[in-house]
């Protein structure tokens, strides 16, 4: 039996929901079907009852579930004890990042703690929400920066800033119309961020265009930032671009004010609450402070 299987099993577990456990292990379906088969196999008994239209936890599942839970644990306190060992001897921090954070957190980051640890290893990651939080789980990353805010005294994690959403379209496809609410344009092709790699963002854009009661046209689905940003600069559709994305747009791209206020996104710093290692005390004593001095302003 590996670790892989109870992760697999404890996320079907929360989901009730083979669709969404696999989204949130950002695998397949047919996979984790086949990985919860095998598990079953393995312990000998139905973990899961299939039979309802509604999967449940058999009650063998639901014995199961409990040291699943604290094997992933301790599991994960292993690896991180002995990880944080070897950062601490050696001045290494593994960071995740998304492209906000590249542009607006990592360069001041970098530039204090190499002042304060001039050999330490920098190892930065451009990952996906989930693949940082995963990731961090893992203990294969110190710190992590998404949009996502990790409910767990076993981490702590910051929010660093909430992010306004901006409304833009190259000026040829906006062609002069004067643009005040989105039912004008529910119509027209909209550029969109994929829900398995931002689906925070995307989640976002859901509830509000629900809440608005629009069903907007989701011409191209894109799989990282600078897709996104390309093909609203060729001009290919309107779309929703975090503030940060701003400065990447060519100066044909226009952001259209709307009577309906747009939601925000907001940015978090997380790492593991215990961690001994001297670079992330320093560099969260950075956020930290950084924090108390925007909300002080």
């Amino acid at each position: 039996m590996e670790l892989r299987h109870l992760r697999y099993f404890v996320a079907l577990a929360e989901e009730l929901n083979f669709t969404r456990a696999a989204q949130k292990l950002c695998t397949v379906q047919p996979s984790l079907s086949q990985q919860i088969k095998d598990l079953e196999e393995e312990v000998g008994v139905q973990l899961i009852d299939r039979s309802a239209r509604k999967i449940a936890l058999t009650l063998e599942g639901q014995g199961f579930l409990k040291y699943a839970l604290e094997a992933i644990k301790y599991a994960e306190l292993a690896v991180a004890h002995a990880r944080q060992i070897a950062n601490q001897s050696q001045q290494q921090l593994f960071i995740g990042v998304l492209h906000v954070a590249e542009m607006t957190i990592i360069p001041q980051i970098i530039q204090r703690v190499r002042a304060q640890f001039p050999q330490v290893d920098l190892k930065i990651r451009s990952l996906s929400c989930s693949e940082q939080v995963q990731a961090l789980k893992n203990s294969e990353l110190d710190l992590i920066f998404s949009r996502v805010c990790i409910d767990d005294p076993v981490y702590t994690s910051t929010m660093l800033f909430e992010e306004k959403l901006l409304l833009v379209a190259h000026q040829n496809y906006i062609a002069n119309r004067k643009i005040q609410d989105l039912r004008q344009i529910q119509n027209d092709d909209f550029i969109v961020c994929d829900q398995l790699f931002s689906p925070f963002f995307y989640q976002r854009i859901e509830e509000f265009t629900q809440k608005e009661n629009l069903k907007l046209q989701y011409k191209y689905q894109v799989t990282n930032a600078l897709q996104h940003i390309n093909l609203i600069n060729m001009g290919l559709g309107w779309s929703f671009i975090p503030e940060y994305a701003r400065q990447l747009l060519n100066s044909n791209v226009q952001s259209i004010e709307l009577k309906q206020d747009l939601p925000t996104l907001p940015l978090y710093a997380s790492y593991r609450t215990d961690a001994e290692n001297p670079v992330l005390q320093f560099t969260a004593k950075i956020i930290q402070q950084s924090v108390q001095q925007h909300v002080s302003k």
